[in-house]
């Protein structure tokens, strides 16, 4: 075997800087008095060892190693830092904490050490521990900032709320951050109940802030949410006096109208903080979609809600966000061309959005239009080749299409596609695959299609009404048949076409009355049904001799449309043909 000689020199070489470095660092442990003890070249290969182990990835022979290192060195501080590291990401937090506290022992001015410590503290909820490391580490780091924050955050944590406000005074005394500082002390004297506190801080982040409208709000909302509404609305108008355009202060002036129950006024300023073209189009997509939620079961406001929608689209026309969020609000109501328009706008700005595919195909499954389903379909399989939904809608289509053997290549990548863990969309490809081999008379195929369906969901009421029909078309199966279809009855009781499904299943077994029966109450549920229907009902009525009967329904379901290419045949002989 050949080797790239340089190449294996530069990666030595790189071996070696990492080790010298790894070397130094806990060489720096040892004192210049123990010169001698650093010579011993046993222990010092231990450790390199370890290190080595680790750029490897091999925590657990690191940790052998470190152990075995500090039984012969237990002076070297570095040793037990590394030791608590890996104990720490093995969530062994007891003896990390034990290993961290010796490094801190040998070496109590590393601030890395104490920091490493104040982080077991916490992870082991410790709180008040971490917080009293953290507030060392403030009073003796150049960069304090840091650590007072989390001194602050852990003290806060372990409910010590005077030690937490302490620590962020000491911030503001330094800190560049001061509002964030002064939002932060806020909401602990919220904590503390203390609401002289908090608006006192509210207060002073308006003063330091004269022209931020935003300020105002958060004085106003603590009014608000503490039973001061009079007050609260004092302050927002005043507010919107000075920043009438300030979004806060619209959506404030909002949730107190809803708050108090004035529907007028919370829909005025709602809708406006929505429009508010100071917000970005994300804040005001949620906006909307949160209205639309709260109006859902009033037609009116649902409306305008819709025109809400609309003049966003037109504040920013060319935004796909836009295009998409309208489309499907149209979608959802009952809007289905319009709905297509603008996903397929967006899409043509972004066809990387597989929710928006999905849902342009969901309108178009919905609206019953399966040549679009189809096209859109195959355009979405481009940009998602494997996608299981994708193929299982495309399928639909070519199934609604009547182009059966394209439909069985897509639902059959569609099964192939799809996760297991989501077995009721699963069944339901299986049934439409059932359906498509039916129609292709590959009878065997389609049986184990709808086996496996019902095996998934045995419950399936369509499924059990489709299977049993078309097992009682073949007269094969027919106790079967009639089980199931009895049972799609129990699950979806006085459904019209399972009723004719069950009554031609009893025709089929020589049931001639029971058969009579349940066609003649489908019709009662459904008198508008099509001609097949009267078809069968016609030739019960042949079987139980009554010929005249038999004729007038074969003459409505003429009338209303049927597939059986027989009708005129039976009309004309008052004959059954079947």
């Amino acid at each position: 075997m050949r080797y790239n000689v340089c190449f294996l020199n530069k990666f030595l070489y790189s071996i070696a800087c990492i080790l010298w470095c790894a070397y130094s660092s806990f060489a720096q442990d040892i004192d210049h008095d123990k010169l001698t003890v650093s010579k011993n070249v046993a222990s010092d290969a231990l450790f390199f060892d370890a290190v080595k182990a680790k750029m490897l990835g091999e925590y657990k022979q690191q940790e052998a190693l470190l152990q075995k290192f500090i039984k012969e060195r237990p002076e070297v501080a570095a040793a037990y830092y590394d030791l608590a590291e890996i104990e720490l990401a093995t969530n062994k937090t007891e003896e990390a904490e034990k290993n961290i506290q010796k490094a801190i022992h040998l070496k109590e001015e590393n601030e890395w050490y104490k920091e490493t410590y104040a982080n077991i503290l916490r992870i082991q909820r410790k709180y008040r521990e971490a917080g009293d490391v953290y507030k060392e580490l403030a009073q003796t780091s150049d960069y304090n900032d840091e650590a007072y924050y989390n001194a602050a955050m852990n003290y806060e944590k372990a409910r010590m709320f005077k030690e937490a406000l302490a620590m962020l005074d000491k911030m503001l005394s330094s800190s560049f951050k001061t509002d964030f500082v002064l939002q932060k002390k806020e909401e602990i004297y919220l904590e503390m109940n203390d609401l002289d506190g908090a608006i006192k801080i509210a207060q002073e982040l308006i003063e330091r802030n004269p022209k931020e409208g935003f300020y105002l709000d958060n004085l106003a909302r603590l009014y608000l949410n503490n039973g001061k509404s009079q007050k609260a609305l004092e302050i927002y108008k005043e507010g919107i006096r000075k920043f009438p355009n300030e979004p806060a202060l619209q959506k404030g002036l909002a949730d107190y109208y809803q708050k108090n129950k004035d529907t007028a006024r919370y829909d005025d300023y709602a809708i406006q903080t929505i429009l508010n073209p100071e917000l970005d189009e994300t804040s005001q997509a949620l906006l909307l979609q949160q209205y639309l939620g709260e109006v859902e079961g009033d037609s009116l406001r649902k409306g305008k809600a819709i025109v809400v929608a609309q003049k966003l689209l037109e504040q920013q026309p060319n935004s796909p966000l836009m295009q998409a969020f309208y489309g499907q609000i149209l979608a959802r109501n009952n809007q289905p061309d319009e709905a297509a328009k603008y996903l397929k706008m967006a899409l043509e700005n972004d066809p990387s959005k597989f929710e928006l595919w999905q849902e342009l195909l969901l309108v178009y499954v919905t609206a019953n239009n399966p040549d679009s389903l189809v096209a859109s379909g195959n355009k979405a399989l481009d940009y998602f080749p494997n996608n299981a939904m994708i193929h299982y809608f495309t399928g639909l289509g070519y199934l609604n299409q009547k182009k059966f053997t394209n439909a069985v290549k897509s639902l059959n990548a569609a099964i192939e596609f799809q996760p297991e863990d989501n077995t009721l969309l699963l069944a339901d490809m299986y049934s439409s695959l059932g359906d498509a081999y039916n129609f292709l008379k590959e009878y065997t195929r389609s049986d184990s299609a709808y086996e496996k369906s019902l095996h998934i969901n045995k419950d399936n009421p369509s499924v059990l009404n489709n299977y049993s029909y078309y097992l009682s078309l073949r007269d094969t199966r027919l106790e079967e048949a009639e089980k199931m279809s009895k049972r799609s009855l129990e699950l979806r009781p006085g459904e019209a076409t399972f009723l004719d499904t069950y009554g031609w299943v009893l025709y089929k077994q020589g049931k001639y009355t029971d058969a009579k029966k349940y066609i003649e109450e489908a019709l009662k549920v459904n008198p508008n049904a099509d001609g097949t229907l009267y078809d069968h009902l016609g030739d019960i009525h042949y079987k139980l001799k009554e010929v005249e009967k038999a004729v007038e329904n074969w003459k409505l379901a003429k009338e209303k449309g049927t597939d059986n290419t027989f009708i005129d045949k039976k009309i004309q002989e008052k004959k059954l043909y079947e």
